[in-house]
């Protein structure tokens, strides 16, 4: 469950169009949109409404980048399906808070070994803070708090499946700016850059947990702060139909571990990872959209290696 870290990203994405509407001799066309996978839009739900999107993962991280930068493959691949609820509720024209449980299924294929966990629970404040015209960028500000509600600690030993959770009260700072162009005709380009903040509060260890250890772990950790740089972009190939790519770039500081251990506790040396999550989009109309794709390591340091499946459901109401 180390690499669970990692997965802070996605965000709930707004399907409504973020653009304004562009006029032909006919028709008023509002451009339909429910990605891109991962990176938050930079506009809100407003008040009286809220957007819901279901999010289904399904992970594999079957080997770490080593500090020099090359791929170790895992003796036993890991396996989680997890399952975010993302509910965006707007509550004014510029204001909207942000609920996510999330739920963890962890197995291996090699041993008969699996669990169920409940994941950590993220609640969140988003801004408005500029809206995008003909020649100004949207801009977004936010802040979220993730509560330590998954086991992280006192692991069976002999399982290496158990765990949903950090241990650690998680701060996230985000800013989301975004631009749409016309093409032209039913076509349009969204794109948006998106930057990341995560600061860990200190955990108390016992045993195997989340970062490492075993049975005679006792002490505290640190977590590195992790800041993340993700560029986006999604175009309408038809009125239903869309493309989406996001890139992302993942910084995570050296954890300090303080305490007694045997095994290695948490990372001894700073991360970098950079992935790609590209993906399609059908959206029914203006305010539902179906979104899948997968969403992979490229390279890195001191990472996870991983490749992913993605699956969204996105409704506004």
């Amino acid at each position: 469950m180390k690499c669970a870290l990692f997965f802070f990203l996605c965000s709930g994405t707004l399907v409504f169009a973020v653009a304004p509407p562009i006029r032909n001799e006919t028709e008023v066309i509002h451009p339909w949109f429910t990605g891109p996978l991962l990176s938050t839009s930079a506009h809100i739900v407003t008040r009286g409404n809220f957007n819901l999107e279901p999010y289904f993962f399904v992970n594999t991280q079957y080997g770490k980048y080593d500090t020099s930068w090359h791929l170790q493959k895992g003796q036993d691949t890991e396996h989680n399906l997890n399952l975010q609820l993302w509910w965006d509720i707007g509550l004014s024209d510029f204001l909207q808070l942000i609920i996510v449980p999330q739920f963890f299924y962890n197995y291996t294929m090699s041993t008969p070994q699996s669990s169920f966990a409940f994941g950590d629970l993220r609640l969140g404040i988003e801004w408005m803070l500029t809206k995008s015209t003909a020649y100004q960028f949207a801009l977004k500000f936010g802040i979220l708090e993730t509560f330590p509600t998954g086991q992280f600690e006192q692991f069976d030993v002999g399982d290496t499946t158990e765990g949903g959770g950090s241990g650690s009260y998680i701060t996230e700072f985000r800013i989301a700016t975004e631009r749409m162009w016309h093409l032209g005709g039913i076509h349009f380009l969204d794109f948006r850059i998106v930057l990341l903040t995560f600061l860990y509060s200190h955990v108390q260890l016992q045993g195997k947990n989340t970062y490492g250890g075993d049975a005679t772990t006792n002490g505290w950790i640190n977590p590195g702060a992790n800041f993340s740089l993700l560029f986006s972009e999604q175009i309408s190939i038809t009125r239903n139909w869309a493309i989406a790519m996001d890139w992302i770039n993942t910084f995570i500081r050296t954890d300090t571990f303080k305490g007694t251990t045997v095994k290695a506790v948490g990372n001894t040396s700073w991360q970098y990872q950079m992935s790609l999550s590209p993906a399609l989009e059908y959206n029914f109309n203006q305010n539902a959209g179906l979104i899948f794709g997968c969403w992979f390591s490229l390279f890195g340091r001191n990472a996870p290696a991983f490749a992913n499946a993605v699956i969204a459901l996105n409704c506004y109401l």
